[in-house]
């Protein structure tokens, strides 16, 4: 939901909402939430999510505006 309020403001640098407050909202209504900040934490961060067996808000940093996808990190090709 925070997602689509966003990117109804897409026009604007920054949303009213900040990532750490983000956090703390969720953790306040019971919901599980971390933040990953690098490809290697975001693999172990989803396996938690999905342990928890309950509603949980994973914070993923991207650059704005880029093309990245989460799935090269979550199934890297083999060497």
């Amino acid at each position: 939901m925070l997602a689509l309020w966003e990117r109804a403001r897409a026009g604007q640098e920054k949303s009213s909402i900040r990532e750490s407050r983000r956090l703390k909202l969720a953790e306040s209504f019971g919901v599980a939430a971390s933040r990953v900040t690098s490809p290697d934490h975001l693999r172990p961060a989803l396996e938690k999510a999905l342990a928890h067996g309950g509603p949980t808000l994973v914070v993923v940093k991207v650059p704005r505006d880029s093309e990245t996808t989460p799935w090269t990190f979550i199934h890297p090709a083999k060497p």
